[in-house]
């Protein structure tokens, strides 16, 4: 059985996350899509998107000090003096350290394509190239990836072109971290969450029942009167880019177990009072 990232294995992860609906909703599309279906793949990957960014779609912070221009930059910024111009000026440090590079090629391209993300993804060309691979046009629409859908998409894609995919469950840490990061920065903390997550992940995952008041499915588009179709069990075709399927129904009612209206990949889903089910293709 695939496991499914559900909110409760994001609060273990992240316990102050402020919307662990949303990140396990749009990271478990993601994973499912990407192939990422084991206990220690999910861990590892957790592991590393915990460290980077608190698993939140975050956009870099380019407020920074000398000090950390000269870490950073140290071929930019040899001397003290030459950070000075941009100590504490976001918008103009990152037209200079990502200016003319990375596809970079129009005045303040270097600020716009900052790092955004889970991952942080960086430079125009990333953009464009990671935006099609998912489908969405982030070239255009850069704040895009502060939202989870396009977060998690995006670090599964970058993951499938660094050649993660078929490494995330060995365990190997060093090897994901290094290659995700380029160096060994935050390789011992990366580490510890994995360690760590493959403690308090549970092991096993057992497929929800269904409440028997109701298994009844409602499809409609975002603001139209719904469609009854009962749901008896059995594949029921595509629809918002999902398979309607026993296991597709199982992972909804283990995420939303309680009745409201959640977003689900291209899905906005209803669980009403009585168990019932209002898929509504956005």
């Amino acid at each position: 059985m695939r496991y499914t990232i559900t909110p409760d294995i994001i609060r273990r992860a992240v316990p102050r996350h402020p919307d662990p609906q949303a990140a396990a909703a749009a990271l478990d599309e993601a994973c499912e899509r990407y192939g990422v279906t084991t206990r220690p793949a999910v861990a590892m990957l957790l592991a590393q998107l915990t460290h980077e960014s608190s698993i939140m779609p975050v956009s870099e912070n380019l407020n920074y000090s000398t000090e950390a221009m000269m870490g950073a930059w140290d071929r930019r910024f040899p001397t003290v003096a030459s950070t000075l111009p941009y100590v504490r000026n976001p918008v103009k440090l990152g037209n200079y350290a990502y200016g003319g590079r990375m596809g970079n090629v129009n005045p303040g391209d270097g600020f716009l394509f900052r790092g955004r993300g889970y991952m942080q993804i960086t430079g125009r060309d990333m953009y464009r190239a990671i935006g099609r691979a998912i489908g969405l046009d982030l070239e255009s629409q850069p704040d895009l990836l502060l939202t989870h859908r396009a977060s998690a998409l995006s670090a599964l894609e970058l993951c499938k072109r660094k050649g993660l995919l078929g490494i995330l469950g060995g365990g190997d840490v060093d090897r994901v971290s290094r290659t995700i990061n380029g160096g060994d920065n935050g390789l011992k903390h990366r580490a510890e969450l994995y360690h760590r997550f493959m403690q308090i992940f549970p092991a096993e995952q057992t497929a929800p029942v269904p409440p028997a008041r109701s298994t009844s499915v409602f499809l409609t588009h975002s603001g139209e009167p719904p469609v009854r179709s009962l749901w008896d069990g059995k594949p029921g075709g595509i629809y918002g880019g999902h398979a309607l399927d026993e296991a597709f129904f199982g992972r909804v009612r283990a995420m939303y177990p309680n009745p409201g209206t959640y977003p689900h990949g291209g899905l906005q889903i209803t669980v009403a009072d009585d168990g019932a089910l209002i898929l509504a293709r956005l």
